[in-house]
Parts: structure tokens; sequence; C-alpha cells
């Protein structure tokens, strides 16, 4: 495993290529050690690659599980989530971090996979839209934390935001889902499932990670 000392780093890559053929949502797995240089990882290019100079790096040593906002990959030069988890021995030493690289057309395929009739989307605390299912939201910049709407006249509408989930505290992302009153009354049950789930889209997430 990522935690025993007596593996290679050779061993500790092919173990995070087999995680990323079984997982599948991610782009990249690297890990690094406690100082930030990476010394495993399913893209070549990264091994060796110092990361402590990197804007989100604070931010995995300071939290045990860590999210970042949209940003682009230094590895691959596109938009990705970083997803991380502190890997740690039986006395809880920080041996490094598995580092992931997470696609947003994931997410939009998620979308996707909602309910015909639903519009979805997930904004990022800096107001961005980071995936979305339907045409673009009207945005009031005065409130742009909370105030994503179309006409309440014609849409059902609900706003959910990330409160955190176990060690992850939780990033200020919001799913907006909203539906055409004509459609939402028939059934409103599947409505009301919907939002359920994407209160726990974040939080699933971050659980796939946990099992490194």
């Amino acid at each position: 495993s990522l935690s025993n000392p007596q593996v290679s780093n050779q061993e500790k890559s092919n173990i995070l290529e087999k995680k990323l053929t079984t997982l599948g949502w991610y782009d990249q797995l690297h890990f690094a050690d406690p100082e930030g240089k990476i010394i495993a990882s399913t893209f070549k290019q990264a091994i060796y690659q110092d990361i402590s100079k990197e804007i989100w790096y604070p931010q995995i040593k300071q939290n045990f599980i860590h999210v970042t906002d949209v940003m682009v990959s230094r590895f691959l030069g596109k938009e990705v989530l970083i997803f991380s988890n502190t890997v740690q021995d039986e006395q809880n030493n920080v041996l490094g971090y598995v580092i992931a690289e997470f696609s947003l057309d994931v997410l939009t395929d998620l979308l996707k996979s909602t309910p015909q009739n639903f519009e979805a989307y997930l904004i990022s605390k800096k107001g961005k839209i980071i995936a979305q299912k339907g045409p673009p939201l009207q945005e009031n910049p005065s409130i742009s934390s909370k105030g994503f709407y179309q006409s309440k006249d014609t849409f059902l509408q609900q706003q959910v935001f990330s409160q955190g989930y176990f060690s992850f505290t939780g990033n200020e992302w919001q799913v907006v889902v909203q539906i055409l009153k004509e459609t939402a009354y028939e059934p409103i049950r599947n409505f009301t499932f919907l939002l359920f789930v994407f209160a726990l889209l974040i939080g699933l997430l971050v659980v796939i990670l946990g099992h490194f």
C-alpha cells in the first residue's frame, strides 16, 4: 500500500494506475511526500516534480481531506478539481498526500444523467459554473454566492450548499436545481429525491478518496 515504506515508488505508481483504472473518474493520480515532491504518479512526467509552491499546497497540509476550486492543471493544461487525502502511518505521522485531478467533464456527465426535465448547475464559491445541464443562468453580481436564478414565476428552484462531509469541511459550492412549474408537479417526489442526491454529491466523491 502507499503507507508501506517497504513498497518502492515504482510499485506505488502501479498501485495508483490500478486505482485510476478502477475508479475511472479521475484524469491522473499522484502521491507526494510530506515535502511536496511527487514520488509516484500515473503521469510519468509528474514524478519528482515539486508541488510545494502550488497555491493549493498549504491547504492540503492543513486539511486531512481537501478539495480545491476549479483550476488549470499544471500537468494536463486543462481545468480540473484537485482532491487530496493525507496518508498516515499507525502513529498518525504524515507519510504523504494522495492527489487526484478530477475532470470537469465527469461532473457534466453526472448532471446530464439526471431526469430530462431538470436543469442543474454546480457552482464554485467564486461564482463559476463548474458543470451545468441547461441554458446559462442569470447572475445577480451583488449576491453571486447565492443569487443565481431564473424567473421563479416559471420555475421551481432550489439551492443546496456544501456543508462538508466527515473530515471534509466544505468548500462553499452550491448546486442549483430548477424545473418548470408545469412539469414539477408531475410528480413532485422526483424533484425532492434529486435534491437529496445532489446534496450528497461532493461527499460521495470525497468518500471515494478516503479508500486509499
